[in-house]
């Protein structure tokens, strides 16, 4: 059995790698970063109405913990 530090060395991870919502537009981020209250339900209902089929809410609630925000319930 091999070590994390070998495992890791041996299986290198793509480089470059984004998150799904880094893939949106900047403008799109930026409005979803200062949506404030408004509930992750809300922000994938709108992304879909905007042609943005693959969102969901694991992604929109994953992005916003990693911008600091806690998501908000359904």
């Amino acid at each position: 059995m091999s070590s994390l530090e070998e495992f890791a060395k041996a299986n290198p991870t793509k480089s470059g790698y984004r998150s799904w919502m880094e893939t949106l537009p900047a403008d799109i981020l930026e409005q979803i970063d200062e949506s404030g209250d408004i509930s992750s339900s809300q922000i994938v209902a709108w992304l879909k109405s905007l042609g943005f089929d693959e969102v969901t809410h694991s992604k929109v609630d994953h992005w916003r913990r990693l911008r600091g925000r806690r998501p908000t319930k359904p």
